[in-house]
């Protein structure tokens, strides 16, 4: 066991806007398995940060823990990108192989990576993130994030109050069998054999094991899930109403452009962009309440957005007195002499320069608007597609 005085002080927890499921494991594995490893403060803050900081950032807040924020210190992200950030804290407190948290681990980090494929929209994890999207009821915030960190926290623990109690009846069961290699094989093979009822992270699943309060968590996670059902109506509706298709030297073009800076859509513009999908829409520019803008192209547009990017930062740069190199105007992430536009990183070279973000609305607070206005961003998204007319235009 560490020393006392070699443990490191806690003050803070850090996370990215719209904590994920895997981070909030990875702050309870911090607070009931790291003793030995963290001293962490009475009276611990939470907060939130963009969820891209520059790199080796974390250095300079030694008693501050970041979870899950590109470029922080537990960061699932880069060359880490297969782990998730609760796998990445069991690994840095040596407990990744504990027999009543490997298995919530296993499932946790799948889903954390391959939630694109996971078809039941009811898990855990997609209402968590349902939740931190469009609230909890309550009219405060700061107050509804807290809420989601708690019954996230509860769920978490009874997950493995449950696993420990498997474990000893597990046992139990083989109490005759002489100690040694022997039992411990037959106790583990046994262990990991039997079907666990929370094991596909179902909010149903996982609410009986916190008994009657599992029944206002159900509640709760099937009030979230109505209330973007009804964001998701509102925008497909709003968004139908403002496609445009152009004749292009891309061939014709399916766009849709919303200005929504007035904020007449604030109950539904983070909807827009998963509607522009439903709606096969080929290219999109989205301005929100909050002056941040989006500009990205869906599967069914063969091109990226390349040319667009270097035109944009170049016009975006000129305007702040900013000079950039031929590289800097279409480097993917976040410039920082430019730090307003993000091109989003994508692996596959085809998939490259197609969404691109002057602040989100997890970090909408923390990112400056463009210098550029959405009628200016327009024209430019025009100029380059070299429109040549205007096909249609939806009622």
């Amino acid at each position: 066991m560490k020393s006392q005085n070699r443990r490191r002080k806690i003050n803070q927890f850090i996370s990215h806007g719209g904590t994920h499921f895997d981070e909030y494991l990875g702050e309870v594995l911090c607070l009931d398995y790291g003793q030995e490893v963290f001293d962490i403060s009475d009276d611990l803050k939470y907060g939130y940060i963009q969820s891209i900081v520059p790199n080796d950032f974390h250095l300079n807040f030694p008693e501050t823990l970041f979870f899950g924020v590109a470029g922080g210190e537990l960061d699932d992200h880069g060359k880490e990108d297969q782990k998730a950030c609760c796998l990445l804290v069991a690994e840095y407190l040596g407990i990744e192989d504990r027999p009543e948290i490997i298995n919530l681990l296993q499932v946790v980090g799948f889903r954390d990576k391959e939630l694109a494929q996971n078809k039941n929209p009811f898990t855990i994890t997609r209402v968590i993130n349902m939740m931190h999207r469009y609230g909890v009821g309550e009219p405060d915030p700061a107050r509804s994030s807290e809420i989601v960190m708690e019954w996230a926290y509860k769920i978490i623990r009874a997950i493995i109050q449950s696993e420990r109690e498997l474990l000893e009846n597990v046992k139990s069961e083989f109490m005759l069998t002489p100690p040694g290699e022997q039992r411990r094989r037959l106790v583990r093979k046994r262990f990991l054999s039997i079907h666990r009822p929370w094991i596909h992270l179902t909010v149903k699943a996982c609410s009986t094991l916190l008994g009657k309060e599992g029944e206002s968590w159900l509640k709760m996670a099937q009030d979230a899930q109505d209330r973007q059902q009804a964001s998701f109506d509102r925008a497909l509706t709003v968004a139908s109403s403002h496609i445009e298709e152009f004749k292009t030297s891309f061939g014709k073009v399916r766009t849709l452009m919303i200005d929504g800076s007035d904020g007449r859509y604030n109950d539904c513009e983070i909807e827009f962009d998963a509607v522009s999908r439903n709606l096969k829409i080929d290219v999109v520019l989205l301005k929100s309440s909050k002056e941040n803008i989006f500009v990205g192209v869906n599967p069914s547009f063969a091109g990226n957005l390349e040319g667009f990017v270097r035109v944009l930062r170049m016009n975006e740069a000129e305007l702040r007195g900013v000079m950039l190199t031929p590289e800097q105007l279409i480097a993917q992430g976040t410039l920082q002499e430019l730090c307003q536009w993000h091109v989003h990183e994508m692996k596959k070279p085809e998939q490259r320069y197609r969404r691109i973000y002057n602040g989100t609305n997890q970090s909408r607070s923390m990112v400056e608007p463009s210098a550029l206005t959405f009628e200016q961003i327009q024209d430019i998204l025009l100029t380059w597609l070299n429109v040549e007319k205007r096909l249609a235009q939806a009622g």
